[in-house]
């Protein structure tokens, strides 16, 4: 049996001065409004969540800045679980060579709980795509976890990666 949830939320979007900006929040009810209850994780808690961000161009080149947030606030957890939790992501993008050449930059950094620099939990992707002919594209893209083994990127650690990627559309 799956435990009943109801889910409300709304979004919105706009520019504003050359910045793009959007943001999204949802109130997740669910049955556990009793703190006796022991669920098995804080996703089955009552929560709160969020998205907000940005993008802009930033006039040098194609290059583009993207910030987003996204959070969530969980009512009666347990005493091994965070009632917050928060994370920033960043990219910064850009294209050459009349699009042939795409690097990317991306980070991202969770806080769980209030302390945001207790316990770093972090991923860094830098990523290249080259466009070599029409249909035809090499990507490289490297991959750096770090965090707590219970943390959203910390427990892939022991993972980071490269990745070659040949792509061919027919």
């Amino acid at each position: 049996k799956y435990p009943r949830t109801h889910l409300i939320g709304l979004e919105s979007a706009t520019a504003v001065k050359g910045f793009n900006l959007r943001a999204e929040a949802a109130f997740t009810m669910t049955d556990d409004w009793d703190e006796d209850q022991n669920l098995e994780s804080r996703e089955d808690n009552p929560a709160a969540h969020y998205v907000a961000g940005f993008d802009r161009d930033l006039g040098i080149s194609e290059l583009n800045l993207n910030i987003q947030g996204t959070g969530a606030y969980y009512w009666n957890v347990g005493p091994d679980s965070e009632e917050l939790s928060n994370t920033i992501s960043v990219a910064l993008t850009d294209s050459w060579n009349n699009g042939k050449v795409a690097p990317e930059l991306a980070f991202a950094y969770t806080a769980e709980g209030t302390d945001v620099f207790a316990d770093p939990d972090l991923m860094l992707r830098p990523k290249v795509e080259f466009s070599l002919v029409d249909d035809v594209s090499l990507t490289a893209e490297y991959v750096y976890f770090y965090g707590p083994s219970n943390g959203r990127f910390g427990q892939f650690e022991e993972n980071d990666y490269l990745q070659l990627t040949f792509d061919y559309a027919f």
